[in-house]
């Protein structure tokens, strides 16, 4: 035994029994956080208590810290362990997709995701959360990932340390441990897994209004070194236009999208190797997009001005728009390439 599948439990349904059973008989370790749910599920903990490890506090503090709580425990207390998947108490990720994530954790290392294809039937609130959080993280980190809020995910034990050490308590945690991955170049995967919603995911704690509201607080905070980089770019090429003997268009937006693009290293160093515990490290394929998205910014604005006679404001933001959204379905179609069965 090698493994632990730990849950983080909140008022949970009573699927967390049969999974924690399901899995205890197929040889994994079970470890479940209770996250301080009401006295009224003491007893589906007491009976999960048969086939798994239960531990937890009182007071509700949150998805996150549940899963930090965990993983602190099988750092101090389970020595033996080399790999831990994450899967949700309430029947939404189903053994054999767990023993699925885990097979592949063991062959790939590092970080595995197991990703829904949301076909069928999905609550609304859950598909344009989804496609929200896929195109900005996707934009600001450059890697796509289909579904970057599974709560179904695989690590190598080694990485105990590092997960701590990544900020947010409660559901914002688990987009946080991704964006930080990409940023700090630490490999990961994907598998794809079966989306199962069940009763229009009523059991789900998710606040639609109030958690997403921090979800994407979080990732705009986290996209803030691009956005400082980005404007950088705006203002240096407002500047070289405007000087007596301007530079050509090309020249002009090159320059200026290489001083953003060493802006956004700087201001991503700042913000997300000062945190942590991994050593920075250069961030190479954000750089490789930056200075491809620079060329696309010359090419585009040299067409505009130059041979369409576009006043310039109006052919940066078309630009922009056409750029930005062109540079995701490039990066969906990379990462789609990048999953595995």
């Amino acid at each position: 035994m090698d493994t632990v599948v730990l849950i983080p439990a909140y008022n949970p349904e009573p699927a967390m029994v049969k999974t924690a059973q399901e899995l205890n008989e197929k040889g994994f370790f079970v470890l479940i956080v209770n996250d301080g749910s009401a006295e009224e599920f003491s007893p589906l903990f007491s009976q999960a208590e048969k086939f798994a490890r239960v531990i937890g506090y009182e007071k509700n503090c949150g998805k996150g810290a549940a899963l930090k709580h965990g993983i602190r425990c099988i750092l101090k207390e389970l020595p033996w362990a080399k790999y831990f998947v994450t899967a949700d108490a309430d029947g939404q990720h189903s053994v054999s997709d767990i023993i699925k994530t885990a097979k592949l954790l063991r062959k790939k290392g590092s970080i595995v995701i197991g990703s829904r294809d949301f076909k069928g039937k999905i609550p609304l609130r859950s598909r344009v959360g989804n496609n929200l959080s896929r195109f900005a993280y996707t934009i600001e980190t450059g890697r796509y990932i289909r579904d970057n809020q599974s709560g179904l995910r695989g690590f190598e034990a080694s990485l105990c340390e590092w997960l701590l050490g990544v900020k947010g308590e409660k559901y914002d945690y688990e987009i946080n441990v991704l964006m930080y991955a990409a940023k700090q170049n630490i490999p990961f995967c994907e598998t794809p897994i079966e989306t199962i919603y069940i009763e229009d995911n009523r059991s789900s704690h998710f606040d639609p209004v109030k958690d997403t509201l921090r979800l994407h607080g979080k990732m705009l905070m986290a996209s803030l070194p691009s956005i400082i980089a980005f404007w950088a770019m705006i203002i240096i090429y407002t500047v070289i236009r405007s000087i007596r003997f301007p530079l050509p268009v090309h020249v002009a937006v090159s320059l200026a999208g290489g001083a953003g693009t060493v802006a956004s290293i700087i201001f991503n160093g700042i913000h997300f190797y000062s945190s942590g515990t991994k050593k920075y490290s250069f961030p190479l394929n954000s750089t490789i997009i930056s200075i491809i998205r620079t060329g696309a910014y010359a090419t585009l604005m040299t067409v505009f001005v130059t041979l369409l006679n576009i006043p310039e404001a109006l052919s940066l933001f078309l630009t922009v728009i056409l750029v930005i959204p062109g540079e995701y379905m490039l990066l969906k179609l990379i990462g789609r390439r990048r999953m595995f069965e």
